[in-house]
C-alpha cells in the first residue's frame, strides 16, 4: 500500500503569501496567479514537506480550483517549471522515489496544465482525468490521455466521484433549526459498476474514489443528504476488477451538460444522446430507458430507438412509472438546493422502458427519442 498526500489548490494566500497577497492574485478574483516564483516555491515547500515526512506520492488536485493564471496559453509554461522543479528536488532529496500525481478538470489546455508536456518530459507519474462539478458528464473519456500515455512510465486512472447532479446540497446556516435536509442525487451501486468497467474498459490502469468528505460506512445513515453522499461505501472495494462484477446489473446515467436535459416539441420533435457500455449485448438479460418526464398527454406519444433499430411507440396509456411531476433545473449549472429538492426528488416523473438487449452492443451507441403530438379526430 502506498499513502498519496492529496493537496487542493484552492487558491487563497499561505505561509509567506500572506504577506502582500495582493500581488500574488490574480487580477479580478482570488486566486493565486502561478506566474510568480513566491507562489511555486510556497507550494514546492509544501510538497517537499510532504515527501520528507513520509508521503510515498503526491496529488496535486487542479480540478480545485482552476484557473491558475491570468494568460493560461502564455504562461501555463510555469506549471510545467514547477512540476520539473519539484521532480528534481525530490529526486536530489530523498533516498527513494515519490510520485507525483495530478487530477485534471476538462479541457485542461484552457487553463495551462500542458499535460502532454509534462509526459514527455516525465516529471508525472500519474494523470487522473476528471472534472470540477460531479454532474458535468457520467462518462468521461479517458481515451486520449491513455493514447498519449502509452510507452511512457505514466498511467492513467479513472476518477469517480459519488454524485451525478450539480446540486449544491451543503447545508446552511438555519438548516438544522428549520428541520431543512438538502438532497443530492447519489449515485448507486449499478451507476458505480457502469462507471468503473466504462474507465477499465478505456484502459485505465486504476480507480480513484473522490469523496469530499470520507465519512465511514454506516448502514444506518442516511446517505442521501450531502453530509452521507459521499461516504465510503463497501463496494467501492472491488471496483478495479471487473471481472467481480462483470455479470452485475449497471446503470449508466446519460449525464452530460449539454445534453442532460431536453424539451421535445412538433417543432423540434427528435433528440439523439451519444452513450457507451461496457457490456456485450449476448450477457444483457433486460435492458430498460428510464427518461425522467412529465406524464403524457391524451394525444401525446413518445417513441424511441437504438441506434437506428425500431421504432417502440407510447402513450399515456402505456408509458409506465412514477406519476408525480418531475423536478426541474438547470442542469447546466450549480444549483442550490432548497424545500424543491424533497427526499427522492430523482425518482418523481421516472418512466420505464424495456428495449431489446440485442438493439445496444459494447462501446459506442445512440439513443434517440421522438415526440409525437397526434390530431384529434
Amino acid at each position: 500500500m502506498e499513502v498519496w498526500a492529496r493537496q487542493e489548490l484552492r487558491g487563497q494566500p499561505f505561509g509567506p503569501l500572506k504577506d502582500g497577497k495582493a500581488r500574488y492574485i490574480i487580477p479580478n478574483g482570488w486566486r493565486l496567479n502561478w506566474k510568480h516564483p513566491e507562489v511555486r516555491e510556497a507550494y514546492l515547500d509544501l510538497f517537499l514537506e510532504f515527501a520528507h515526512k513520509g508521503a510515498d506520492g503526491l496529488s496535486i488536485d487542479y480540478c480545485v480550483y482552476p484557473p491558475f493564471f491570468e494568460n493560461p496559453e502564455k504562461d501555463g509554461c510555469w506549471m510545467t517549471a514547477f512540476l520539473k522543479d519539484l521532480r528534481k528536488r525530490l529526486d536530489e532529496e530523498l533516498d527513494r522515489y515519490v510520485k507525483i500525481i495530478a487530477r485534471l478538470p476538462r479541457n485542461p489546455e484552457r487553463y495551462g496544465l500542458f499535460w502532454k508536456e509534462w509526459v514527455q518530459a516525465g516529471v508525472v507519474d500519474v494523470l487522473i482525468p476528471s472534472m470540477i462539478l460531479p454532474g458535468e458528464i457520467f462518462d468521461l473519456p479517458i481515451d486520449e490521455y491513455v493514447q498519449a500515455t502509452q510507452g511512457t512510465k505514466c498511467k492513467v486512472f479513472g476518477c469517480l466521484r459519488p454524485k451525478c447532479t450539480n446540486i449544491d446540497a451543503d447545508p446552511k446556516g438555519q438548516d438544522q433549526m428549520k428541520g431543512v435536509v438538502r438532497y443530492n442525487r447519489p449515485l448507486t451501486e449499478e451507476n458505480d459498476y457502469a462507471r468503473a468497467a466504462l474507465l477499465l474498459h478505456s484502459g485505465a490502469a486504476g480507480l480513484q474514489i473522490a469523496l469530499g468528505l470520507g465519512k465511514p460506512y454506516t448502514a444506518e445513515v442516511e446517505l442521501y443528504s450531502n453530509e452521507y453522499t459521499d461516504c465510503w461505501k463497501p463496494h467501492y472495494a472491488v471496483l478495479g476488477d471487473y471481472e467481480t462484477y462483470r455479470k452485475k446489473d449497471k446503470s449508466y446515467p446519460l449525464v452530460d451538460m449539454e445534453i442532460f436535459s431536453a424539451t421535445l416539441t412538433e417543432e423540434q420533435p427528435i433528440l439523439n444522446v451519444p452513450f457507451r457500455i461496457a457490456d456485450v449485448s449476448s450477457e444483457i438479460r433486460k435492458a430498460f430507458v428510464r427518461p425522467l418526464m412529465r406524464n403524457l398527454k391524451g394525444n401525446e406519444r413518445i417513441w424511441v430507438s437504438v441506434n437506428g433499430g425500431e421504432r417502440l411507440f407510447f402513450g399515456a396509456d402505456t408509458l409506465q412509472g412514477n406519476k408525480e411531476e418531475p423536478t426541474y433545473y438547470a442542469h447546466n449549472k450549480v444549483v442550490l438546493a432548497d424545500e424543491h429538492f424533497q427526499k427522492y426528488w430523482w425518482e418523481k416523473g421516472k418512466k420505464e422502458i424495456e428495449i431489446a438487449p440485442a438493439s445496444l452492443r459494447k462501446g459506442e451507441n445512440t439513443l434517440t427519442v421522438g415526440f409525437v403530438a397526434e390530431e384529434k379526430h
